[in-house]
C-alpha cells in the first residue's frame, strides 16, 4: 500500500509540474482547472476540477489516500504514457537505474578508501601527531596503533591536573631542548624526530623551566 501510494504520489506531482510548465496559475485551483480542461479537450474524462484540487491539497498535507484506476490511467495519459502501468514501468526502471548508479559509486568510494587504507601502512610525525602514511615516503616508521591514538605533542598549562593523574603519577613526558625550551608529550617513548627517550615530568622541571609559579607537590 505505502509503495503504491508512493508511486501515485509521484503520478500527481508530474502532474501538477506539467500543468505549471503549460501556464497554469500557481495555485490549487488554478492548477485543477487547468488540468481538467486540458484533459477534457483530449476526452480523457476527467475528475471535476474540486476532486483535483482536493489530490492537490492531500498531496501537500501528506495524507494518504487512493485514486481510482480510471483516473490514475486518464492522468497517464494525459502525461503522454499509454496508462497507469506504463508510468509504473518507466519510473521504476529510471529509479532503478538511479539506485543502481549510487550504489556504483558508493562502492567505488568505499574500495578506493580501503585501498589507500591499506596501502597506508606506515606513518610519519606531522607537527604534533603521527599520521598514516605510504611505506615508500621519506621519514617514515611502522605503524603503531599505540602511538598513532595516544602519542601527541601537547601545549602546557599550568595547572596541576594537566601534569599529573589524582594519585601523583604523571601524564606528561619532556625533551629537554634548551633552557626554558621543553617538548611536552602525551605518553611515554622516543622523541618522534630526534629518537631520544623522553623523560617523565616533575615539579622540578615544570617551575624552572615552564611555570614559575606552579603549585605541586
Amino acid at each position: 500500500m505505502m509503495q503504491n501510494s508512493t508511486i501515485q504520489n509521484k503520478l500527481l506531482e508530474k502532474l501538477f509540474e506539467q500543468a505549471l510548465s503549460e501556464g497554469a496559475q500557481d495555485n490549487p485551483h488554478g492548477l485543477a482547472t487547468h488540468i481538467h480542461n486540458e484533459m477534457d479537450k483530449r476526452s480523457l474524462k476527467p475528475p471535476t476540477p474540486k476532486t483535483i484540487s482536493t489530490y492537490y491539497q492531500k498531496l501537500e498535507d501528506k495524507e494518504v489516500f487512493t485514486i481510482t484506476r480510471h483516473t490514475l490511467d486518464a492522468f497517464s495519459k494525459y502525461l503522454d504514457f499509454i496508462d497507469y502501468n506504463d508510468f509504473i514501468k518507466r519510473n521504476s526502471t529510471e529509479t532503478s537505474k538511479r539506485c543502481l548508479y549510487v550504489i556504483i559509486i558508493l562502492l567505488g568510494i568505499i574500495a578506493f578508501l580501503g585501498y589507500e587504507n591499506f596501502r597506508k601502512k606506515c606513518m610519519r610525525w606531522e607537527e604534533d601527531r603521527f599520521v598514516r602514511a605510504h611505506c615508500d615516503e621519506d621519514g617514515i616508521t611502522k605503524f603503531d596503533p599505540g602511538l598513532y591514538h595516544n602519542f601527541k605533542k601537547l601545549k602546557a598549562q599550568c595547572d596541576k591536573t594537566f601534569f599529573f593523574n589524582t594519585d601523583g603519577s604523571p601524564k606528561v613526558w619532556y625533551y629537554k631542548r634548551g633552557e626554558k625550551d621543553l617538548e611536552l608529550f602525551s605518553s611515554s617513548g622516543v622523541h618522534p624526530l630526534k629518537r631520544n627517550d623522553l623523560r617523565k615530568i616533575n615539579v622540578e622541571m615544570i617551575k624552572k623551566h615552564i611555570c614559575p609559579d606552579f603549585k605541586g607537590s
